[in-house]
């Protein structure tokens, strides 16, 4: 019968005398094997030495080598780097939450700047932040406790946790919007994309001159990156395009099926010309569902009852990473459902809730960072940023261009 490990030092130890104990010298010698047994698999982890760190990117790189959160992010990074390194793959960013009052509207232009992604589906209440922010006002840092919010309301403040932003831009925004309706709807009543009007006011406050800081709306309408709304009522934006509407008469819509229609063309298209897309989710609810259905959409195209079974119905995303700090996994939130569920007493280890829809290839590379996307996200970018293999990828990559972002038949163009 064989000895476990544990018994064989058991047993060494057993066959030395008392005298080679009391010795301290000879302590070093009972220290013989400094591995885990291999047959538990994985890698050997290795401490993080600062003193050994020299960027962002070695950072992640050595972080991928620890445990925990930081091993996720550095395991994010691998999968966005290696995400770019294939020019047929599309990245489409998700971004709930409240990512521009918290700062980091220029981290997602810097990302567009750059090409690490292709394409945002976005709340709304973002994109009204991000307006107010590209016309210049400035928000101030406060804590929950500090004034009575009624205060707050009456002398024209309002509070996102922690932010204060001025009201005065949901006074500006409805005179804004009632000329955009006004000027989309001079050749007749339209129905728009959210794709379609976003983009416009991007256009729009760039031609209008009203772009103080580059937002993610105008860095957007340059850079020829299509953003769509998930729950388009969920705005500022919006509440005053239903005012134009309503009482200014303009004849202008949103349509969410066009979006899904859309959306589903585009997959159906990206997939036929051999391209993959690719999913960097902020947060869940409804933009991560939006985003992750897009691959289970083409049989609004084909008409007739789903078929599970036939493998072009489904248009699967490739790679994901989501960063959320919802881990509330049994209560069933769409959030703080992991990209993989981890279980080593399953005979099937990388389980995902979304394969089962359809949404994602099982071959793909998927991640879950449980972190404040406020922290995870600037940390991924400037990993991205200091990589010089990313430089030499970005360098060589041509990827996928969306054409007509302000048309109503969004175009695909190849490399």
């Amino acid at each position: 019968m064989t000895r476990s490990k544990l018994e064989s030092i058991f047993l060494l130890m057993s066959e030395r005398d008392e005298a080679f104990y009391k010795d301290p010298a000879n302590l070093r010698q009972i220290l013989q094997d400094f591995e885990i047994n291999p047959k538990f698999e994985g890698r050997t982890l290795v401490d993080l030495d600062l003193s050994h760190v020299i960027d962002f990117s070695n950072f992640l790189n050595r972080g991928y080598e620890t445990a925990n959160q930081l091993r996720t992010l550095g395991e994010a990074k691998r999968i966005w780097k290696e995400t770019l390194a294939e020019d047929e793959n599309v990245i489409y960013l998700g971004l709930s939450g409240d990512m521009v009052t918290a700062g980091i509207a220029p981290v997602v232009c810097y990302m567009m700047e750059h090409g690490y992604i292709d394409g945002i589906v976005s709340q709304g209440a973002n994109l009204f932040h991000d307006t107010a922010r590209t016309f210049g006002y400035l928000r101030r840092q406060t804590s929950p406790q500090k004034y009575p919010d009624t205060e707050l309301f009456q002398e024209g403040a309002v509070r996102m946790y922690d932010t204060l932003e001025k009201t005065e831009p949901q006074i500006f925004t409805p005179l804004m919007m009632t000329h955009i309706a006004r000027e989309l709807t001079e050749g007749g009543p339209k129905v728009l994309t959210t794709r379609e009007l976003y983009n416009h006011i991007g256009r729009f406050l760039i031609e209008k001159k009203l772009e103080k800081y580059p937002g993610i709306l105008t860095t957007a309408y340059r850079k020829n990156v299509p953003i769509w709304v998930a729950g388009p009522e969920s705005s500022v934006l919006m509440m005053d395009l239903a005012a134009a509407a309503n009482k200014g008469g303009f004849p202008i819509e949103v349509g969410v099926t066009k979006d899904l229609i859309e959306q589903a063309r585009i997959q159906e298209e990206l997939e036929g010309l051999g391209y993959r897309t690719n999913l960097v989710e902020i947060g869940g609810g409804v933009v991560r569902n939006t985003l992750q259905q897009i691959a289970t959409m083409s049989y609004l195209l084909r008409g007739g009852l789903w078929n599970m079974e036939e493998p072009e119905w489904f248009k699967k995303h490739r790679n994901a990473i989501l960063i959320t700090t919802d881990t509330g996994l049994p209560y069933g939130g769409a959030s703080s459902v992991p990209m993989v569920e981890h279980n080593p007493h399953h005979q099937y280890p990388n389980q995902g809730e979304n394969l089962s829809w359809g949404k994602f290839d099982s071959e793909g590379r998927r991640t879950t960072v449980y972190m404040d996307a406020t922290v995870a996200l600037p940390l991924l970018v400037l990993g991205l940023r200091d990589d010089e293999e990313v430089r030499a990828i970005m360098a060589n990559r041509k990827p996928l261009k969306f054409t007509n972002l302000g048309g109503e038949n969004l175009q695909l163009q190849t490399k």
